[in-house]
């Protein structure tokens, strides 16, 4: 009989506790990330290479950056932002207004910090918005990630910070957005 047949027949995994979210949990997260993403920095600057492995360590950055974004933003405070008018049945979804290609790479070329990029803005937009940036090929694109919110200028809506302040999209900057949720 095969050892891997005596280890794994009939296997099933034990039950993990469940993690229970608080301070703690979210000071966890950015604990076990910072270091992750500095040194995926430190790599990437030291290879030298824009090769599958500088790739590799770009996906990584953004795969740790979305991860962190899901935990410690989305499914702890929702957004940054969100859509003036939303229906409590609009589909919606939790968009990086800035997005997150665009962050990575403004990291890895010394534009703006883990720090920045761990709190970029974020918004709850309508899946219908959403798609609609798309359609204006701004899904994944940014004119100017200073001045974020002119990505959203043509969809005719109106944001709000979480705590209800209005944004306007002339002046509201990455300053602005960082000096509100520091």
């Amino acid at each position: 009989m095969s050892s891997l047949k005596l280890l794994m027949e009939g296997y099933r995994p034990g039950d993990v506790p469940r993690v229970t979210r608080s301070g703690e949990s979210y000071q966890q997260t950015y604990d076990y990330f910072y270091p992750q993403l500095s040194n995926l920095v430190a790599r990437y600057k030291a290879h030298g290479a824009h090769d599958q492995t500088a790739r590799l360590m770009r996906d990584d950055f953004e795969k740790a950056l979305r991860r962190y974004h899901e935990y410690c933003i989305e499914q702890n405070q929702g957004a940054h932002y969100i859509e003036v008018g939303l229906a409590l049945k609009t589909k919606t979804e939790f968009e990086h207004v800035i997005p997150v290609k665009v962050v990575r790479d403004a990291v890895l070329s010394d534009r703006m910090t883990i720090d920045q990029a761990l709190n970029m803005p974020s918004c709850k937009l309508s899946k219908a918005k959403h798609k609609q940036l798309a359609k204006l090929g701004l899904a994944k694109e940014s004119e100017c990630p200073y001045y974020f919110w002119r990505r959203y200028k043509g969809l005719g809506i109106q944001i709000v910070t979480r705590s209800g302040d209005p944004v306007n999209f002339d002046s509201w900057n990455l300053d602005t957005h960082y000096e509100y949720f520091k």
